[in-house]
C-alpha cells in the first residue's frame, strides 16, 4: 500500500510513509454513481409524485451514497440518512435533491479519512456531536455524531492528531423544540 493507492470494496486505500492511511470513497461515487434523468420541464412540477422509473433510479443513487457513506465518506452521511427517509413517498424535489447531493460529493477535492499513527501510551478517545432542529418531517431533527483517535496534546488546546474511528448520521425518532434539546439527544 505504501507504493501507491489500491481498489478495494470501491474504497481507495493509501498507506502513508508514517505508517498511517488514507480511505477514500471519492473515486467509487465518480465511476459508479449517476445522476437521476428527470424528464425536462418537471424539476419546474417540484411537488408531483415520482414515477416508478424515477424511484428506481433514486433507489441506486441512495445505496450508492449509503455505501461511501458507511465505508469511508462521513461528509456523505446526513445525505443519506435524509434521502433514505423520502423513499417510499418520493417526490421530484427528493429526486432533484439526490442529485445536488451526488453532485456534491462527486465534485468535492477529495476529503479522505486519515487514519494517524498514534502511540498506545497518548491515545485519547474523543466524541464530536451535533443536530439540527427541525429539519425534518413532523418536527423531527437530523443528528450525528463522530467518534474519533486523537493524541491527548487536543485536551490542553494543542494542535493534535485525529483519526475518524466511527460516525452516524440520523434522523432522531422524537420531536425536539430547542437546539440544546436536540443536541443533548445526539451526544447521548
Amino acid at each position: 500500500l505504501m507504493d501507491g493507492p489500491k481498489e478495494y470494496g470501491g474504497r481507495t486505500l493509501q498507506q502513508l510513509e508514517d505508517y498511517g492511511f488514507h480511505i477514500s470513497m471519492t473515486r467509487y461515487l465518480k465511476e459508479k454513481a449517476r445522476p437521476i434523468r428527470i424528464e425536462r420541464g418537471r424539476a419546474k412540477q417540484s411537488n408531483a409524485d415520482a414515477t416508478d422509473s424515477e424511484k428506481t433510479a433514486m433507489r441506486g443513487i441512495n445505496g450508492k451514497i449509503s455505501w461511501a457513506a458507511r465505508e469511508g465518506m462521513p461528509q456523505a452521511a446526513g445525505d443519506a440518512s435524509i434521502l433514505s427517509s423520502t423513499l417510499p413517498t418520493l417526490k421530484v424535489k427528493d429526486l432533484l435533491e439526490a442529485n445536488a447531493a451526488l453532485k456534491r460529493l462527486q465534485e468535492k477535492n477529495d476529503a479522505p479519512i486519515k487514519i494517524c499513527p498514534i502511540p498506545f501510551a497518548v491515545l485519547r478517545l474523543l466524541i464530536f456531536s451535533d443536530s439540527s432542529l427541525n429539519n425534518g418531517a413532523d418536527g423531527k431533527s437530523q443528528q450525528g455524531h463522530l467518534l474519533c483517535a486523537v493524541d491527548k496534546k487536543i485536551l490542553f488546546g494543542e494542535e493534535s492528531d485525529c483519526s475518524i474511528l466511527t460516525y452516524r448520521s440520523h434522523k432522531n425518532s422524537k420531536a425536539g423544540g430547542s437546539t440544546l434539546l436536540t443536541e443533548s439527544q445526539a451526544l447521548s
